[in-house]
C-alpha cells in the first residue's frame, strides 16, 4: 500500500468485517434454480430413502392430501423438519452437503419465487441452511 492509497482493509472492517451470504430461497420448479428440491423416481424417492445428491434426495416422504397422500400441508411440514433435523444429528455428511446449498435457488412445485403461500417442505431446507453452524457440517455437535 503507498502513502496515498486508501487503506481497503479498515473500510472494510468498520463494515463488519463481511460480506453477509444471500439468503437461500424457494423457486418454483420452472423457473432459474440451482437444486431441485422435490420428490423424485416418479414420487418414490425422498429424504429418508435416496443418497445424497440423487434425484429427490431433499424430496419431502409425507404426501399431502391433494397429492394423493394422507397428511396436511402443515403435518407434512412438520414431520419433514424432524426427519431433516434427525438427520443432521446423525449424518454429517447430510449437514455438509446442506451447507454446499447456502445461498442457492430451491426449487420445488409449490409456489413461485414472488410467492410466500403455500408453505413448503423447502421453507424449512432454506431455513436450517441458512442457520447452519460450521459444527453442522464437521460433524461436530449442533448447537
Amino acid at each position: 500500500m503507498t502513502p496515498n492509497e486508501p487503506d481497503r482493509q479498515s473500510d472494510w472492517e468498520q463494515f463488519g468485517g463481511s460480506v453477509p451470504e444471500p439468503a437461500t430461497r424457494v423457486v418454483h420448479r420452472s423457473e432459474p434454480h440451482d437444486v431441485y428440491i422435490g420428490r423424485g423416481d416418479g414420487g418414490d424417492a425422498h429424504l429418508n430413502n435416496t443418497d445424497i445428491g440423487e434425484t429427490g434426495w431433499l424430496g419431502n416422504p409425507y404426501k399431502t392430501k391433494a397429492s394423493g397422500g394422507d397428511y396436511t400441508r402443515e403435518q407434512s411440514i412438520a414431520l419433514y423438519r424432524a426427519d431433516v433435523l434427525n438427520r443432521l444429528d446423525d449424518d454429517p455428511a447430510f449437514g455438509a452437503a446442506l451447507a454446499q446449498l447456502k445461498g442457492q435457488r430451491l426449487a420445488c412445485y409449490c409456489r413461485h419465487a414472488h410467492e410466500t403461500e403455500p408453505a413448503c417442505h423447502g421453507d424449512v431446507l432454506a431455513g436450517v441452511i441458512d442457520a447452519l453452524s460450521p459444527a453442522d457440517t464437521d460433524g461436530g455437535e449442533r448447537r
